[in-house]
């Protein structure tokens, strides 16, 4: 589901209907913990069970692998199987896709400020947008460009390391 509808889920629920939480994240970096909450569950939310259905994919294949099969028939248990021999073999796969989801979360964020109205970076792109300020427009896409490519290049340089450990 896309993020603003999930974020609009959580309001209807969380904030209008149990009265748990404030629907709005006003006042930036005074705004009170409890207001971020929402704002931060929306955009784990996405990430989450994508990760969690990649994981699962990864183990799944791994385990049909056939040294997994000798390691059972040598008597290895289940819990040290899938902790020595299949979690480190899915690491890269899930280290990959956490930290793309970052660069995910980065771009999903300028729409989480819109719904919680949260002053960011997304908010000012969208101010700026409105006002044909193309200068301002320029700069912040500049640095969310700039955040997205150093984070997959992270994500590259993490998945070199863990297949240089196995």
């Amino acid at each position: 589901m896309p993020e603003f509808l999930v974020g609009y889920l959580l309001i209807a629920v969380v904030s209008v209907e149990l009265k748990l939480l404030p629907f709005m994240a006003a006042g930036g970096a005074t705004a009170p913990m409890a207001a971020l909450i929402l704002p931060a569950a929306t955009l784990g939310i996405a990430l989450i069970s994508h990760t969690m259905r990649l994981t699962r994919a990864a183990v799944s294949d791994i385990l049909e692998q056939p040294y997994v099969e000798m390691a059972r028939l040598k008597g290895v248990g289940t819990a040290r199987l899938v902790v020595r021999h299949v979690l480190p073999n899915a690491l890269p796969a899930v280290a990959n896709v956490m930290v793309l989801g970052l660069a995910w979360v980065l771009t999903g964020a300028v729409v989480v400020e819109q719904v919680f109205v949260y002053p960011g970076i997304g908010d000012l792109l969208v101010e700026h947008v409105m006002k044909r300020d193309i200068p301002v427009v320029q700069g912040g896409a500049l640095v969310l460009a700039t955040v997205y490519v150093g984070l997959n290049l992270l994500a590259d340089g993490l998945r070199e390391e863990v297949m240089r450990y196995q």
